[in-house]
């Protein structure tokens, strides 16, 4: 018999449009409002889903570190917010491990969990040491994909006891085949007859959004009714932009920036794409396969685990311009309809919130015992 709710709380940089976020999102709405008293910090800025959550009674704050230079004292902030809101668990999220794991420890936190989403494309020496030295403090590391545990094992030498995998999951019923929305449609100006290429995610190095624009620039030569959309904001918004106009597609790619509407997103979609160096379990190409969008993705990371190649979707190297428009174009002229129906089957029987969610509960639950 649970006495009292157990005050968990999700740290992460931000609640912009990306996986990461959409992962913190649905599990604060998920959770059992009877036994958890779910909250959010962001530590860096709020955006994307904050208000969502606001709206749900879900409390979310900023509590901001220093935004030019590393934040030695910010641990000592945050341990500060832990003690006074009685955080029993603290779960902590890729970029910022360091910090709430130290912050952790200093406030005594019941329970100290740590997932990791993803890895830079680059990672530095300091970079290492600090998730070395947050290991020491945390009880359990988790990685969305069987590739990240290794590497996290072998590369980063963190403790092995402490790292096990638990694959995302995505709601099957938010996240579903239905109508294309009108609203959307006149929004971004589409036609009956245009054929969109879609992704969503964050608009950084490591998404290598430059080979899908250069992969569409094909496809608009064949395929001339035809649209790119690229979901979320980033660094290389500015970069990106400079290149659709290089290649005078300025009038073909949408830039939708971060939208709290991605389930109708989708919907628009005829493929999705995702072009990226490197994957874990990605969210959105879960979202968009339970959507019943065919998807196009390159071979790295967790995505040949979820994409069978010609069965719920299509695999392709990384920079293989030429590969990833005949894909495309596949696509556009076959129709997808087999893919799709495999794709979101497959999510549903591999890939379920419930599932996922109840993996984290019974972690909950075990650092929750006084």
């Amino acid at each position: 018999m649970v006495e009292k709710r157990l005050k968990v709380l999700h740290l992460l940089l931000s609640l912009e449009t990306g996986g990461m976020e959409r992962f913190v999102y649905e599990h604060c709405l998920a959770l059992n409002q009877d036994e958890f008293d779910v909250s959010v910090c962001c530590i860096d800025r709020l955006e994307g889903f904050s208000q969502s959550l606001l709206e749900h009674g879900i409390k979310v704050d900023l509590l901001q570190r220093n935004q030019t230079h590393f934040d030695c004292f910010f641990p000592f902030r945050l341990s500060r917010y832990l003690k006074e809101n009685a955080i029993d668990i603290i779960h902590m999220h890729t970029g910022s491990f360091f910090h709430g794991s130290v912050a952790g420890f200093l406030a005594r936190t019941r329970g100290i969990i740590f997932t990791e989403h993803g890895r830079d494309l680059v990672e530095t020496i300091p970079k290492r040491v600090l998730d070395k030295i947050a290991s020491y403090f945390a009880d359990h590391i988790v990685t969305v994909s069987k590739d990240l545990e290794h590497h996290l094992i072998q590369e980063i030498q963190l403790p092995p006891k402490k790292i096990r995998t638990i694959i995302n999951g995505v709601n099957t019923d938010t996240y579903c085949v239905r109508e294309k929305s009108k609203k959307l449609c006149e929004e971004f100006g589409l036609h009956p007859t245009d054929k969109i290429v879609g992704t969503i995610g964050r608009l950084a190095e490591i998404k290598n959004h430059p080979f899908l624009i250069r992969s569409f620039e094909k496809v608009k030569h064949i395929w001339p009714e035809s649209r790119l959309i690229l979901v979320g904001s980033g660094p290389k918004e500015k970069s990106l932009k400079s290149l659709t106009a290089d290649l005078g597609l300025t009038d073909s790619v949408i830039f939708t920036g971060n939208r709290n509407d991605v389930g109708d997103l989708y919907q628009l979609f005829d493929v999705f794409v995702l072009s990226s160096f490197s994957e874990g379990t990605s969210f959105s190409l879960l979202e968009a396969m339970a959507s019943g969008v065919p998807p196009v993705v390159t071979n790295v990371g967790g995505n040949p685990g979820i994409v069978k190649n010609t069965v719920n979707g299509y695999l392709v190297e990384v920079d293989d311009d030429q590969a990833l428009s005949d894909k495309i174009l596949n696509i556009f002229e076959q129709g997808g309809g087999d893919l799709a129906n495999n794709a979101r089957q497959f999510v549903i029987d591999r890939y379920s919130l419930k599932k996922n969610l109840q993996q984290y509960v019974n972690i909950y639950r075990s650092l929750g015992v006084v």
